[in-house]
């Protein structure tokens, strides 16, 4: 029944009375399902009443019959739902206050929707938000109280749940300074509600609380209080400016409007401000701190006396204040003097002079007046001037505050440009409603040339045969300017402080001035802006010289359109960017047929406007009929300048390989053109294949050749992009024949050739930076969406080039091939589709088999310097594919440990190195000795089920991994603590037969690292192994059941230990570790010792008494004095750290 319900509800056919029924019904039979339909049934209403705020012909939002039935659901809803609905309120605040008619049931019904939300709305809205809805609530309340109707009572009712709402919201400090500057800013519609409210009435007394908290808090008054106190100390006491003085010069900016209301209201607020200091006193006014006091009550007396002090002379200073109030408002100016003296202030401003001004008033000159002048207007009288001037004169002050947009040198002195710059930091400055009217217009305006206002007008001028004239008229220096001003914008103005309107108009120019610049039109001198980004998320590190920030920015505004489509079903925004494009692509035909080049920024426009149409609007028989005939004569307009341009590349590409690296933007392009006409073909095979597929086929050819040669493609700066762009055309087509074919049926070719050449870019790009993240990035999205058979052909593929490499002769040889294919292969075991798990565990299992083959076969040569790196550097891979717990298998996971313990096998006696002979680099010995460590811990820690009975494999593998440690130790005496041993005091010298038998004792790689290549970081890598030993972890029996396996629930959660076979195999552990540390030729140092104490500690926790006496006394010798000294040493060290609870 939900599911029906909900279909109904979203369907557009279907009247808002006839919804509403049914919803009504449906809430009225439910039962037991109540919560979620009439969880539904709100959901739908929110979002409903969420839309039609921003229609101002629709009555929705003050429809009785809405608001009833979303009373009624929220009694048995449950949750909050997705839809945030402070706005909601807010939209019907203002249109029910704006409307004549009286509705006290409607009221009333928004009342207790409202009391039932009020905790969600306000904690999932913003501080702005909120703010914004607490303004509109006075606003609104002085129209409603003021008609007096019978819908006053539930009003007020709503106006106390609001505000009882918006207390909460500020007493989580959520909004700092802004709620009292807000408060002060809503001074006109307060000191206007609050004479017409009655005493006895709730409403009165909520918003008496609610000023009280948010001007007269104890933080407000704090601050108040410090900056009277250093305001005093530095005798200026007159610039104070506490809580009451600032509420006082507030009040004084309404005089000339609302002078009666202001006298009316003083006595309330005066109240409220003895009120707030007498409540906070103990923690305004404390006594000194040296001050003692010989008994309690004589303590509580000199503090009640202190504060009654303190409060007093606060009282004084607001009456002095209020007195001067009175004083001006019985001798208020009149309005025309008011304006003549702004007029005299403006025309001072207005001067040429930018001299800036001292400081000192004793001493100024002429010149510095203008400075010394706006430095006073900014800081004190920007509240009068926004309520005494005239519209003109707030003109002429915008224009002076645009005209001083600039970065000014000196930051700190007092001019017209700093102090300016100072000022659009302010967030006060942008609660000026009546002046930030008047700069917004002259911004636009300043930022504004013709023809360059919005990207549609620019690219519907660059699609025309001939520019406009006035387009053709523009100084490449305009530009030039414009770019600057648009810089200063960026780094003046705090975007955050700009309303959303301006904010999309100043992003919009610029963009269209980036689209202008970048088309080459522009002039030589003129670069692109780099605000853009700045515009939309804050930053400025975009490079001027691409186009990618403009596309992309170009394409948010073209989805927008399509939100704006699919969810207000208005196609005039869509259609607008649509008829951009009268003729597109027309010049990429005619530069193609003279020479293949880049795609110019009109036509990435155009290109990304395909991608949007054919991924956002759905199906295309559902699009409006006179939309989609939009669409279908775009691109048939498209259809034949394109196909020409791709015959005539695919002959500039087959007569000159080096044109395919100009291709890069129009592979994509084609990509996305493709993809719309399928789009608008639906099911069937769209025309004009065949430039298109001979145009993939030949540039594909080519870049396949290219990289049969690494060095062509790293000398190409567009070789990457070039590759992707091919492999992105490669996945879409292999997708389009999914859909075309039989499931059951399609060929497997298209996904293996795709693969194929993934691995000869992965090649050919190998030293390019950034390719091979960026590859396998391109492989996971397509092998995630790839078939189960798909994926099988790929792995039996990848399997077997892996085993034909390890199986030829020269296997010794192409050792560093099996890198980019062991990345592939990882990529396919873990991005596998959904339901691969079995076909991954089989792949990774023949893997492991190859690569146990391939050291085998590499055993006599892994001593040479150059193989034994190109063996590290491939089997660095190995360690990652673990990552995924559930493709390994018992038998994976012996093979794992049999693979690492023959990594760490001595090598024996080698021949001697050539002169010429590079040794290992002690970083890649230190990576590939981490990545065994983690290997091996990532199995501990995630298939305990499968290592407790492999116990003996895992101390087989962990003995020669301790031994290996010694390297750091050879030439010393084993009681160094430093990493670089090469302090005299613990070297000794070794001659060339011990050093011989010393490195028959080591694997090649690690002996070629050094004594660098396993140091601290390697063995407290060990230590952590041997410390996860006994750690208690979540058994991987939950994964089996996710897969398909029957696992009993209470088994699913248990937790593993290791520690009843490690009890057992712990005596082991410990012998070759223990004769490691006394080894004569290289013993472990005691720093690395020290790095595995924390490990031992949890091995010798396991330990039982019998297991002890047998490694002391069974399995150490009589002559093994030393070791057992090194096993005492550590038990009284375990002894001592060991818990004892």
């Amino acid at each position: 029944m939900s599911s029906t319900l909900l279909y109904a509800l979203r369907s557009p056919t279907t009247t808002l009375s006839a919804k509403l029924s049914l919803a009504s019904s449906s809430l009225s039979l439910s039962s037991s399902g109540a919560p979620l339909v009439a969880s539904q049934v709100r959901d739908w209403l929110l979002d409903t009443l969420l839309k039609s705020r921003k229609d101002d012909s629709s009555s929705t939002i003050l429809s009785r019959p809405c608001w009833a039935l979303l009373d009624h659901s929220l009694l048995t809803a449950t949750g909050l739902g997705p839809t945030p609905p402070l706005p909601i309120f807010i939209a019907f605040l203002q249109r029910y206050s704006d409307q004549d008619e009286s509705d006290a049931d409607l009221v009333g019904s928004v009342g207790r929707v409202f009391a039932r939300l009020a905790g969600g709305a306000m904690k999932k809205a913003t501080v702005d938000a909120v703010l914004e809805g607490y303004a509109e609530l006075v606003k609104a309340s002085v129209k409603v109280v003021l008609r007096d109707n019978d819908d006053r009572r539930p009003w007020e009712d709503l106006a106390d749940h609001w505000l009882k709402a918006f207390r909460t919201v500020a007493d989580s400090g959520k909004a700092g300074k802004k709620i009292p500057l807000h408060t002060l800013a809503n001074l006109p519609s307060i000191v206007a509600l609050l004479p017409i409210l009655s005493p006895d009435e709730p409403f009165l007394s909520a918003l008496l609380q609610t000023l009280q908290f948010t001007l007269f808090n104890l933080e407000n008054l704090r601050r108040g209080l410090a900056r009277e106190s250093y305001n005093a100390a530095s005798s200026s006491a007159d610039d104070a400016e506490s809580a009451s003085s600032e509420l006082l010069n507030a009040l004084k900016a309404l005089l000339p409007t609302q002078s009666t209301l202001v006298q009316q209201a003083l006595p309330t607020l005066f109240a409220l401000y003895r009120t707030s200091l007498s409540t906070h006193a103990t923690a305004l006014f404390p006594l000194p701190a040296k001050t003692s006091f010989p008994t309690a009550s004589a303590f509580r007396s000199a503090t009640e006396l202190h504060a009654f002090s303190k409060r007093r002379a606060l009282a004084a200073s607001w009456i002095r204040g209020a007195r001067t109030l009175l004083q001006s408002l019985s001798a208020s100016t009149p309005e025309a003097d008011a304006h003549a003296i702004i007029a005299a202030i403006l025309a001072r401003l207005s001067t040429s002079s930018t001299t800036p001004w001292t400081g000192h008033a004793h001493g100024m000159t002429l010149d510095e007046l203008p400075s010394a002048l706006w430095e006073l207007v900014t800081r004190r009288w920007l509240q009068t001037l926004e309520a005494s001037a005239s519209t003109e004169q707030l003109a002429q002050l915008a224009a002076i505050v645009v005209q001083c947009l600039s970065n000014p040198e000196n930051p700190q002195e007092i001019s017209l440009h700093a102090t300016t710059a100072r000022l659009l930091r302010r967030a006060d400055f942008y609660e000026l409603r009546r002046l930030q009217a008047q700069i917004h217009p002259s911004l636009l305006t300043l930022l504004s040339l013709p023809h360059l206002t919005s990207p549609t007008d620019v690219l519907s001028s660059l699609s025309l045969k001939k520019l406009p004239k006035a387009l053709r008229a523009l100084e490449a220096s305009r530009v030039v300017e414009a770019v600057a001003t648009f810089e200063r914008v960026a780094k003046l103005v705090p975007m955050e402080y700009l309303g959303k309107g301006l904010r999309n108009d100043l992003i919009e120019r610029a963009l269209a001035l980036d689209v202008w610049i970048t088309s080459g039109q522009a002039g030589e001198n003129a670069e692109g802006p780099a605000i853009l980004a700045h515009l939309v998320n804050g930053t400025t590190t975009v490079d001027p010289a691409t186009t990618k920030v403009t596309i992309d920015l170009y394409r948010h505004f073209v989805q927008s359109s399509v939100i704006v489509y699919t969810g207000d079903k208005l196609t005039a925004p869509l259609e607008a960017y649509l008829a951009a494009f009268e003729s597109p692509l027309a010049a990429l035909a005619k530069r193609a047929k003279k020479a293949p080049g880049p795609v110019a920024p009109d036509e990435l426009a155009f290109f990304a406007l395909c991608d949007v149409l054919s991924s956002s609007l759905g199906d295309f028989a559902s699009v409006p009929e006179a939309l989609r005939s939009t669409i279908e004569t775009i691109v048939k307009a498209a259809s034949k300048p394109l196909g020409k341009a791709l015959v005539a590349t695919t002959a500039a590409i087959v007569a000159s390989p080096e044109a395919v690296w100009d291709c890069a933007d129009l592979l994509d392009g084609c990509r996305r053109f493709w993809q719309l006409k399928d789009w608008i073909s639906g099911t069937a095979e769209h025309d004009q294949v065949e430039p298109f597929a001979a145009f993939a086929q030949a540039a594909l050819g080519v870049l396949v050749d290219h990289a049969a040669h690494p060095e062509r493609l790293e000398v190409q700066p567009n070789s990457l992009r070039t590759c992707l762009a091919m492999l992105d055309l490669l996945g879409f087509r292999i997708a389009r024949l999914r859909a075309l074919s039989d499931p059951k049926k399609h060929a497997t070719g298209p996904f293996e050739t795709f693969l194929a050449c993934h691995l000869a870019f992965r090649q050919g790009l190998r030293a390019v930076p950034g390719a091979s993240a960026a590859l396998l990035s391109n492989l996971k999205r397509a092998t995630s969406t790839s078939t189960l058979r798909e994926y099988a052909a790929a792995l039996a593929g990848i399997s077997a080039f892996i085993g034909e490499t390890v199986a030829s002769e020269t296997a010794a040889n192409q050792i560093a091939s099996l890198e980019p294919a062991l990345e592939v292969a990882l990529v396919l075991l873990r991005d596998g589709p959904a339901g691969s798990s079995r076909l991954s565990t089989e792949c990774l299992s023949d893997v492991l088999r190859h690569l146990s083959l391939l050291l085998t076969k590499l055993s006599p040569l892994v001593g040479e310097p150059v193989q034994g790196a190109a063996l590290a550097e491939a089997l660095l891979v190995v360690s990652t594919f673990i990552e995924g717990p559930m493709l390994l298998s018992r038998q994976n996971v012996s093979s794992v440990l049999a693979l690492v313990a023959r990594m760490l096998q001595p090598s024996g006696p080698l021949p001697a190195l050539p002169a010429s002979s590079t040794p290992t680099p002690a970083s890649l010995t230190s990576s590939l000795w981490l990545s065994l460590v983690t290997t091996v811990d990532h199995l501990v820690r995630h298939r305990k089920d499968h290592i407790s009975p492999l116990f003996p494999h895992l101390v087989a593998t962990l003995a020669p991994m301790l031994l290996a440690l010694r390297r750091a130790g050879f030439g010393t005496t084993g009681s160094s603590s430093s990493v670089a041993l090469e302090d005299a005091d613990v070297s000794v010298a070794v001659g060339k037969r011990a050093e011989r038998e010393a490195r028959a004792t080591f694997p090649s790689w690690v002996w070629e690292g050094g004594a660098q290549g396993v140091g601290r970081a390697e063995a407290k890598a060990v230590g952590r192994l041997l410390a996860s030993l006994s750690a208690k972890t979540t058994s991987s029996a939950s994964l089996k059941r996710k897969h398909g396996a029957t696992v009993d629930n209470a088994a699913a959660t248990t937790t593993t230990s290791l520690a009843a076979p490690l009890s057992k195999h712990a005596p082991f552990i410990l012998l070759p570790y223990l004769r490691a540390c006394v080894n004569v030729a290289a013993p472990i140092p005691s720093a690395l010792r020290s790095e595995l104490q924390g490990g031992w500690f949890e091995v010798m926790d396991a330990m039982g008494k019998w297991e002890r006496e047998a490694l002391m006394k069974g399995f150490l010798g009589e002559e093994e004095e030393a070791e057992k000294g090194v096993l005492r040493g550590m038990w009284r060290t375990w002894e001592k750290e060991r818990y004892r609870g």
